[in-house]
């Protein structure tokens, strides 16, 4: 009786072993892997050595609510879009604006953030308006429709281009370029929290709907559907606006996409 009950012991352990063998990887831990610049205040920085941020704590609390946990990869921002496009991350959470060319490549999610883009320029600049800065140099990110928006909303403005924010944020505050162009409560947030010598112009350059985005294969298909059920959980309860207001000090958020 003892070598029977042994035995069963055994085929059970050795049962109970092939099917753990033969277990599909992400039933064990559904994992996603996002890029972020992990320099860019305050939708993706560091704090304490933790990634933190607005597209941050929107994807990671949009994925966990799905079951997910996202494992996050720095770098610039044209970088994280190239290893998109070459499928060494799955997704960009960042502030990413959409675009008809953006939207040949990659897949957007829902675009749950409206920024209207802004110029700053050093508080005792003689600026009062963007038409002001003709013939001088705006300082911008590399690779963002920041560029693009303010060369078609006045040609005689020039453009330089920075790898990140911060970059460009600094340039303009060190008198190294007359201003800086990015997403105005991005901006806004930016100076108040680090007490910069910059200001705001009035012009509404154009306005920016921002989400994240994967890629255009049936994996990055369903990765941008887990991500948009996350965030219209967190649109319901609140949590986006949440968000918003903490890092922005305002509502940002895109309720019509959203609904």
């Amino acid at each position: 009786m003892m070598k029977n009950t042994k035995m069963m012991t055994l085929v059970a352990a050795g049962v109970a072993g092939l099917a753990l063998a033969n277990m599909p990887v992400h039933a064990a831990e559904k994992t996603i892997t996002l890029g972020s610049t992990g320099v860019s205040y305050p939708t993706s920085y560091k704090e304490n050595d933790k990634l933190v941020g607005f597209d941050v704590e929107v994807a990671n609390k949009a994925f966990a609510a799905e079951g997910y946990k996202v494992k996050w990869v720095n770098g610039d921002f044209d970088s994280l879009l190239q290893q998109l496009s070459s499928k060494k991350i799955q997704g960009v959470s960042n502030a990413v604006a959409y675009n008809k060319d953006r939207a040949k490549q990659y897949r957007f999610s829902k675009l749950y953030a409206t920024y209207n883009q802004q110029v700053a320029v050093p508080k005792d600049s003689k600026a009062k308006k963007v038409s002001d800065l003709a013939g001088k140099t705006v300082g911008a990110v590399q690779g963002s429709t920041s560029i693009k928006n303010l060369n078609a909303y006045n040609k005689k403005v020039d453009v330089r281009a920075f790898e990140s924010r911060d970059d460009a944020v600094t340039a303009a505050n060190g008198g190294k370029v007359d201003g800086v162009t990015n997403s105005g409560p991005i901006l806004k947030a930016v100076i108040k929290d680090k007490q910069l010598a910059l200001k705001m112009l009035p012009d509404k350059i154009a306005a920016d709907h921002d989400g994240a985005v994967f890629t255009k294969d049936a994996s990055g298909k369903k990765d941008a559907k887990t991500f948009n059920a996350g965030l219209k959980k967190l649109y319901k309860d609140g949590e986006l606006q949440k968000l918003s207001h903490k890092y922005f000090g305002e509502d940002i958020i895109n309720g019509k996409a959203l609904k």
